[in-house]
């Protein structure tokens, strides 16, 4: 679904951190990832409080004048995403918006530059993006990608051609799944993959 998104790439980065110091499964974690671990832990417990709505709209889509879907993707030294969301304009002047799903991925190990872990988030939001309109089958009548990163949405928005190998397969990829010019830039602040 994604709503557990967030919490999960927590997970997935301390597990990440574990097999990178090399610890085997009898030893005992270190004070800081053992601190870590006992606070997810904890957190794990209260998921069952989450109450997760079984419609993404409560209205029928007849009712729907618009469909749209819109993905936000964003990046960090240790993780990267996207997030997809639902957006129904309904006759009365209401817009419903619902959360569809979400994916993270834990960066590599080797490290990679900001604007490329910003494009890898790229890529999953495509990725999503295409999948998502293929699941749902609804009309969508738009989709709309953001980004905030200014050097990542520069890169989809050109010939995938003028860029070395890293970079083309990513967008030769992200430009088949969604149109270039559907990539629209949003601050840091504004963004819920953040």
């Amino acid at each position: 679904m994604g709503f557990l998104a967030p919490f999960m790439v927590r997970a997935k980065i301390l597990f990440q951190s574990l097999w990178q110091l090399g610890i085997l499964w009898d030893e005992p974690l270190p004070d800081d990832v053992d601190h870590l671990w006992v606070k997810w832990k904890q957190e794990l417990e209260e998921l069952p409080l989450i109450n997760v709505p079984r419609a993404l709209v409560p209205v029928a889509l007849v009712e729907a004048k618009r469909v749209e879907l819109h993905a936000f993707c964003d990046a960090s030294e240790l993780a990267y995403g996207a997030v997809i969301y639902l957006r129904v304009e309904t006759s009365a002047p209401l817009a419903l918006v619902s959360l569809v799903t979400a994916k993270t991925r834990v960066a590599p190990i080797k490290r990679l530059s900001l604007p490329r872990l910003e494009l890898m988030g790229a890529l999953v939001a495509a990725r999503l993006v295409h999948y998502t309109q293929r699941a749902l089958s609804l009309p969508i009548h738009s989709i709309t990608c953001w980004c905030d990163s200014e050097v990542a949405l520069s890169w989809v928005r050109s010939a995938a051609s003028r860029w070395k190998p890293f970079v083309r397969n990513r967008v030769e990829e992200i430009q088949q799944l969604v149109e270039p010019a559907s990539w629209r830039h949003c601050s840091g602040k504004d963004n819920p993959a953040d």
